[in-house]
């Protein structure tokens, strides 16, 4: 068959011959439609991996230096939540630390039980320390 086209086509060289014979495992994808537990449609592809169309909408070009080679950077789908999830972070460090150095007790003390001198009396205000 294949040699019937060569000829038709008018080609004047010989026609490749087959030398020799090999096995070869050819993959392919398998393609079903279910309906509930029933298979309405049943398809062997010819392709070897998934026909996955990847379609570039959010990346940059990047040059490192002047003259420099470029490399595309292309953003993940979290890029953005990146600076919501520091705040986030920063505001729970912010309160934990609030927690942290909140006064536990209080004490009560008469106005004229407070030492005068002024080291003494930071005793009082400051208790952490």
């Amino acid at each position: 068959m294949h040699l019937e086209r060569w000829q038709q086509a008018g080609f004047i060289e010989q026609p490749p011959a087959v030398v020799d014979a090999r096995m070869s495992d050819v993959q392919s994808i398998v393609r079903y439609r279910l309906i509930g537990e029933q298979v309405i449609d049943y398809i062997e592809t010819n392709y070897k991996y998934l026909p996955l169309v990847f379609v570039d909408g959010d990346s940059i070009m990047l040059r490192e230096t002047e003259g420099g080679k470029l490399s595309q950077f292309t953003k993940p789908y979290i890029y953005h939540a990146i600076g919501a999830q520091r705040l986030k972070n920063f505001a729970g460090q912010t309160l934990a630390n609030e927690i942290e150095n909140m006064i536990q007790h209080k004490f009560m003390v008469a106005q004229q039980a407070l030492p005068e001198q002024e080291d003494y009396l930071d005793a009082y205000t400051n208790i952490q320390q």
